[in-house]
């Protein structure tokens, strides 16, 4: 393994190198791609995170296996609550609360939509309103690292 390691880390080193001054067409090829791929896995880490991409392609695959899209919705509907009382890096915590809690909400409207078969459950969409009412005042009024550790709390304390 650690030879790998060592011939991979030369490879990209010597390709990295040629990015600096491209003498050919396709060293310009290659340095284009080195550049272009560094920004984008930046921006996929900066806004998704690769240990995200990671825990939600396994929950995909898990729903895949077994069929029950149920395993997917509770695994990341819940999860920024737990992912709130971890320690870590502050823009890493924020990234990964605003990515579950939106697919959270996304989820929770896409079941709502498909359930309007016959007529508007209006129970339902009182409770969404409810929820959005109440946290968004919250977020406003204490900043969103306060809140996020209150509604955690809060969260903790009714089960």
């Amino acid at each position: 393994m650690g030879w790998l390691n060592t011939r991979y880390n030369l490879s990209f080193r010597a390709l990295f190198l040629k990015t600096l001054n491209p003498a050919n067409l396709y060293e310009h090829f290659l340095a284009w791609q080195v550049n272009a791929n560094t920004f984008l896995f930046d921006r996929m880490e900066s806004i998704v995170g690769l240990r995200n991409v990671s825990y939600l392609l396994a929950l995909c695959v898990l729903w895949w296996y077994t069929g029950l899209y149920e395993i997917f919705f509770v695994m990341t509907s819940f999860i920024h609550y737990f992912r709130c009382r971890g320690d870590g890096e502050v823009g890493s915590f924020k990234r990964d609360v605003f990515l579950f809690q939106t697919l959270a909400w996304i989820q929770l409207l896409y079941r709502y939509l498909n359930s309007l078969d016959e007529e508007a459950d209006f129970i339902a969409l009182g409770m969404i309103f409810a929820g959005l009412v109440t946290t968004d005042p919250i977020i406003t009024l204490l900043g969103f690292y306060k809140a996020i550790h209150f509604l955690s709390s809060a969260s903790s304390l009714v089960k």
